[in-house]
C-alpha cells in the first residue's frame, strides 16, 4: 500500500490496470471452465442414464424368465462404454440375480458413481439394475479447463499491459509533460514558455490554465522590469544629483567645503615638491547682509550666482573658487613664487567689483573684503591657513572695507579676542550665563508642535547677548563643547521635568550635539543618568548629529550612535544633503529623523530642479520609514510647497524665531493648533 501511494500517476494507472483486468479474467475465465466442467458432467450423465435406461428395458423378458444367459449377453453391450464398471441385477426382492464386472484396473473408489434403475415389465416393477460408472475423461476435461484457464489468463494479463500502458500515455503524457515543463520555468525562469495543450479535457484545461498563469506572471515581469528600470533611472538621477550637491554649492554651483579640502591637500603636496607656494583667499561681501534685507533672500541669491560668475571668471583655470556658505567665498592661488603675484591676482578681484552689479534690472554695488594667508609660511593645514586668512579679512573689513590683506602676525589680537571668549565661556558654565531658546517644530498633518529644536545663547557680562556663532566655533576649538553639550543637555532635561509639571509634556526637544562626543561612549552614560535622575520618557528627547561625527573614527562613532538609540532616544541626521556621503548615513545609522538643510529650502518656490530634489528626498525617506523636517521655512509659499510635497515637520522663522523658555511656552499656549495664517 505505501509503494502504491507513493508511485508516481504512471504506475498507478498501469498498477490499477494489470490488476483490474487481472481480476476480471480470472473470474470470467472461472465462470467459463465451470459451465464447462458442469457441461461435460451432464453430457456424461445423461449418456450413462440413457445407455443404462435402455438395458433396463431390455433385460426385463431375461430377469423374469432367470435367463441369465439372455441377460448377461445384454448386459455386456452395456460394458462397450468404457465408463461401466460394474453391473449388478437384483430380483422384486431385491436379491442379487446376476453380476457382471468389466475388469477394469486403476479405478479410484471414491470416484466411482452408483445408478440405479428400476425393471419394468407391463408398468410394473420386477427388479432393479444398479450400475457402477467410471468418468475416465474427467481428469482430461479438468487438464483442458486449467490450459485454457492459464492461456486465457496470460492473454488478459497481456492485454492488461498493453492497455495500461496506453491509458498511461493517454493520460499521463500531458501530466508529465506539465511537470516537465514547470521545472524548466523554475530552473530558467522564462516565463516565456508554453506548455503543449494535448486535449480539451480536464488535463488540457490544466495545461490551458498553466499558460495562462505563465502569462500572467510574464506580463507582470515586464512591468516590475520596467518599474525598475525607471526607478532605477530617477534614483540615478537622484544620486547624481546628490553627487553634485555633495560637491557643489546648490546656489551657486561653485566647488564647496569637502573640494576645498581635497584641493587643498593635492595643492599643499604640490607645493612642498616643487617649492613654492599657494595662497588661501578669504573672500566676504560688503553690506552684504543690509541688501539680502532690504532687497529680499532672492535678490540676494542672485547676486551671489553673479559674483561667483564673476569670480571664476577672473581667477585661472588651474585656481579653485568655493563657497562655503553665505557671502563667504574660498580661492586657491596656487603656484605663487612671489608676493607681486598674489598682488596681482587680488588686484584683478577687487577690480571686478568695481563694476555695478544688475540684478533684476536694478543696479546694485557691493565690495568684497579680502584676507590671504600663504602656505608653507601660515600654517600646513587647511584649518590653520583658512583662520589666518580669516583673521586677515576681518582686518579688511576693520580697515574700510573693500580691501584686501595678508595675514601678518600682529594681526593675532583678534586671536587674543578668541581666547578671552574661551576664558569667559568657562565662567558661563560656572555662573550658568548661558541661556536655552526654543524654535517649535511643526507636524503638517495636524498643524500642532511635536517638538522644538534646543538653541544656545549668552548673556556675555561685557559683550552682552551673543549668538552661537560667536562662540560655538572657539568651544570647538578648546574642546569646551563637550562642557557646553552636558550643560545644555542638563538644562534641557530640567526644562522637560518642568513642563511635565505644566502639562506640555508631549513637547519633546532637539539637542545638537558635538561630533567631539563620538569618540567614546561618555555620552551615553550622561545621557542614561539624567533619564534615570529626572525620569523622563526618552522619546521626549531627540539627539541632533551631522555626518562629521563620523570623520574621526567612523567605527566608534557608529557605535555610540546605536548605544544612544537603544536607550529608546530619537536620532536625527541635521544638515541633511550637505555631505559626501548623506545617503550613506541612512542606510548606516539607525535614523529617526532626517533634517534637510535650509540651502534646499531657500529657493524651493522659484527652483524646479529644487523642487524635484526635495521631492526625491521626501520619497526616499517615505519608503526608508524615516521622518523629514525642512528647516528654514520664511514664507507662505515655502510652506504651502512642503505641504504639497507630503513632508512631515517644518521649522523655521515663518513660524517662531528662537525664543527664550518663558516667551516659547506662552506662544505654544496661543498657537495649539498652530494657524498658519496668525504667523502669516
Amino acid at each position: 500500500m505505501k509503494y502504491f501511494v507513493n508511485a508516481s500517476i504512471r504506475g498507478k494507472i498501469i498498477l490499477i490496470t494489470f490488476f483490474i483486468s487481472l481480476i476480471v479474467s480470472i473470474v470470467m475465465t472461472s465462470i467459463t471452465a465451470f459451465k464447462e466442467f458442469a457441461h461435460f458432467s451432464e453430457a456424461f450423465e445423461q449418456r450413462v442414464q440413457m445407455e443404462i435406461q435402455i438395458i433396463s428395458d431390455n433385460i426385463g423378458s431375461a430377469l423374469l424368465f432367470e435367463d441369465k444367459d439372455n441377460l448377461k449377453e445384454t448386459v455386456e453391450s452395456l460394458f462397450q462404454d468404457k465408463a461401466i464398471v460394474n453391473v449388478k441385477v437384483y430380483d422384486a426382492e431385491e436379491h442379487l440375480f446376476f453380476e457382471l464386472s468389466s475388469g477394469a484396473e486403476n479405478i479410484q473408489p471414491e470416484r466411482i458413481e452408483n445408478i440405479e434403475k428400476q425393471i419394468v415389465v407391463d408398468g410394473e416393477s420386477i427388479g432393479i439394475i444398479r450400475v457402477d460408472v467410471f468418468n475416465h475423461n474427467l481428469n482430461e476435461v479438468i487438464k483442458n479447463i486449467i490450459i485454457a484457464m492459464f492461456l486465457n489468463i496470460t492473454i488478459s494479463v497481456v492485454l492488461a499491459a498493453i492497455l495500461a500502458l496506453i491509458f498511461q500515455r493517454l493520460i499521463s503524457a500531458p501530466i508529465l509533460h506539465l511537470y516537465s515543463m514547470s521545472a524548466q520555468v523554475a530552473q530558467t525562469q522564462n516565463y516565456g514558455l508554453r506548455a503543449e495543450q494535448y486535449s480539451s479535457d480536464e488535463v488540457g484545461k490544466l495545461a490551458a490554465m498553466f499558460n495562462h498563469m505563465l502569462e500572467k506572471v510574464e506580463q507582470r515581469d515586464e512591468k516590475l522590469e520596467k518599474l525598475v528600470e525607471m526607478r532605477t533611472v530617477e534614483l540615478e538621477k537622484l544620486a547624481d544629483e546628490f553627487r553634485h550637491r555633495a560637491f557643489h554649492d546648490s546656489l551657486t554651483g561653485l566647488p564647496n567645503r569637502a573640494v576645498l579640502s581635497e584641493r587643498f591637500t593635492l595643492a599643499a603636496d604640490q607645493a612642498l615638491r616643487r617649492s613654492n607656494k599657494f595662497a588661501c583667499l578669504l573672500l566676504d561681501l560688503d553690506n552684504f547682509k543690509t541688501i539680502n534685507d532690504t532687497k529680499g533672500h532672492n535678490y540676494g541669491d542672485k547676486l551671489l550666482v553673479e559674483v561667483a560668475r564673476r569670480l571664476k571668471q577672473t581667477v585661472r583655470k588651474e585656481d579653485l573658487v568655493c563657497r562655503l556658505g553665505g557671502d563667504e567665498f574660498v580661492i586657491l592661488l596656487v603656484g605663487l613664487r612671489t608676493l607681486d603675484a598674489l598682488n596681482i591676482a587680488t588686484r584683478k578681484i577687487l577690480n571686478v567689483f568695481s563694476s555695478d552689479f544688475y540684478i533684476k534690472n536694478e543696479r546694485v554695488k557691493t565690495g568684497v573684503s579680502i584676507g590671504a594667508s600663504l602656505f608653507p609660511d601660515h600654517g600646513e593645514s587647511l584649518n590653520s591657513i583658512k583662520r589666518k586668512a580669516d583673521v586677515a579679512m576681518y582686518r579688511a573689513k576693520d580697515s574700510g572695507k573693500n580691501c584686501f590683506f595678508v595675514y601678518t602676525p600682529d594681526m593675532q589680537e583678534d586671536v587674543k579676542h578668541r581666547l578671552m571668549i574661551q576664558n569667559d565661556l568657562v565662567k558661563a558654565l560656572e555662573e550658568e550665563q548661558l541661556v536655552l531658546y526654543y524654535q517649535p517644530k511643526i507636524y503638517l498633518k495636524s498643524n500642532k508642535v511635536s517638538g522644538c529644536e534646543v538653541l544656545i545663547r549668552w548673556q556675555h557680562p561685557k559683550e552682552g547677548f551673543l549668538t552661537p556663532a560667536a562662540f560655538i566655533p572657539y568651544a570647538e576649538e578648546s574642546k569646551l563643547i563637550i562642557q557646553l553639550d552636558y550643560y545644555v543637555l542638563r538644562k534641557s532635561f530640567e526644562t522637560l521635568k518642568n513642563w511635565q509639571s505644566k502639562g506640555v509634556s508631549n513637547t519633546s526637544l532637539s539637542v545638537n550635539l558635538s561630533g567631539r562626543h563620538f569618540t567614546n561612549f561618555n555620552i551615553v552614560k550622561v545621557i542614561k543618568e539624567h533619564l534615570a535622575t529626572y525620569k523622563i520618557e526618552p522619546e521626549l528627547l531627540e539627539i541632533e548629529i551631522t555626518e562629521a561625527v563620523l570623520i574621526e573614527d567612523p567605527e566608534v562613532a557608529q557605535e555610540v550612535v546605536s548605544a544612544i538609540k537603544k536607550l529608546r532616544v530619537r536620532l536625527s541626521l541635521d544638515d541633511f544633503g550637505t555631505g559626501y556621503s548623506s545617503l550613506n548615513y541612512l542606510r548606516t545609522l539607525p535614523i529617526d529623523c532626517i533634517k534637510l538643510d535650509h540651502s534646499f529650502i531657500q529657493r524651493i518656490d522659484i527652483s524646479q530642479q529644487d523642487r524635484r530634489l526635495i521631492k526625491g528626498i521626501i520619497s526616499l525617506g517615505k519608503q526608508l520609514q524615516i521622518e523629514l523636517v525642512a528647516e528654514g521655512v520664511e514664507t507662505e509659499s515655502q510652506l504651502e510647497i512642503l505641504r504639497a510635497l507630503n513632508c512631515d515637520y517644518v521649522q523655521g522663522y515663518y513660524f517662531l524665531k528662537p525664543v527664550p523658555e518663558t516667551e516659547f511656552v506662552e506662544w505654544l499656549k496661543r498657537s495649539e493648533p498652530f494657524d498658519p495664517a496668525q504667523s502669516a
